[in-house]
């Protein structure tokens, strides 16, 4: 499935309406190269709830899942259950060292990640045989939801060398910015760095920090910025290239090798979710489960 600007518009994480960008406050956070795991552990499981932990971030990729799962919260209505005879917590991790975390101390089952992050994170969490990583499913390419907004003085990516640019470090944007810079030949030490924990707050730090020339962020910022913050606009998308960042999850290798029945019915569900989608009645309620889910007002 493809995530077009037309679905990710809809989706804010608790948004300030007092703010052009998601959120308002930002932090800066010191470049570091990708902090270890903070601790491994087995996951936890109750044989008679059975309620699978799946982190997801703000994204309108996770829409068929959410579908599939009647929202956020386990319940009896969803296919997982109804079919497959487990529950699904969708739970809001937007940080993805946090959710890689969450996943290597076994307080979820499951990890969201685009498939460049689960590059940077496989080699510690494979130091864990527990937690290493199986890969089972992307859920779409991004198509236009993410991008780089900048100033109006800088026409394309080559003006961005000697420029300063604001991102989430060890995030998809990273991954994102130094793809377009390498191909337009531009060395990462020509551009000056910043670092936020994660793209919602580098939106912000752009739009509040005048010193700063592009951030590198996803929807609905990078295309509520250029409407309202005069002087800018959006440098590129992945529309441009949108075989670039594909979302995909992962489960640890312990949980794989003792419910194999629920990773399959964790696939099943999601492609029966998409199928979901094709109502336009239930789409539209499926929007509003992500809408509650991701703190919309």
């Amino acid at each position: 499935m493809n995530v077009t600007f037309a679905q990710e518009a809809s989706v804010v994480e608790a948004p300030d309406t007092n703010s052009i960008t998601t959120v308002k406050d930002y932090q800066f956070v010191a470049r570091e190269t990708l902090p270890p795991v903070q601790g491994t552990s087995s996951y936890k499981w109750d044989e008679k709830e059975k309620i699978v932990v799946f982190p997801i971030n703000v994204w309108a990729g996770w829409l068929p899942i959410i579908a599939a799962n009647h929202g956020f919260a386990p319940n009896e209505e969803s296919v997982f259950f109804k079919k497959y005879g487990f529950k699904v917590d969708l739970k809001l991790i937007d940080d993805p060292v946090a959710a890689r975390d969450a996943y290597a101390s076994g307080n979820s089952h499951v990890m969201w990640g685009t498939l460049d992050m689960m590059v940077l994170f496989a080699p510690e969490l494979a130091k864990d045989s527990r937690t290493a990583m199986r890969i089972y499913q992307q859920v779409d390419w991004s198509n236009g939801g993410d991008g780089i907004v900048a100033r109006t003085k800088i026409r394309n990516i080559g003006d961005l060398k000697g420029k300063t640019i604001v991102y989430a470090q060890n995030s998809p944007s990273q991954y994102f910015v130094n793809n377009l810079l390498i191909n337009a030949g531009i060395g990462l030490g020509e551009v000056t760095h910043r670092y936020t924990a994660t793209a919602f707050e580098a939106a912000a730090a752009f739009v509040a920090d005048p010193s700063i020339d592009a951030c590198v962020s996803w929807a609905p910022d990078i295309y509520n910025i250029p409407e309202k913050v005069a002087g800018t606009k959006i440098l590129t998308t992945t529309a441009e290239a949108n075989k670039l960042i594909a979302d995909v999850w992962a489960v640890r290798a312990d949980f794989a090798r003792d419910k194999p029945e629920i990773v399959k019915g964790l696939v099943a569900g999601i492609f029966e979710g998409m199928d979901l989608l094709n109502d336009a009645t239930f789409k539209g309620q499926a929007f509003q489960w992500m809408a509650d889910g991701y703190g919309m007002k």
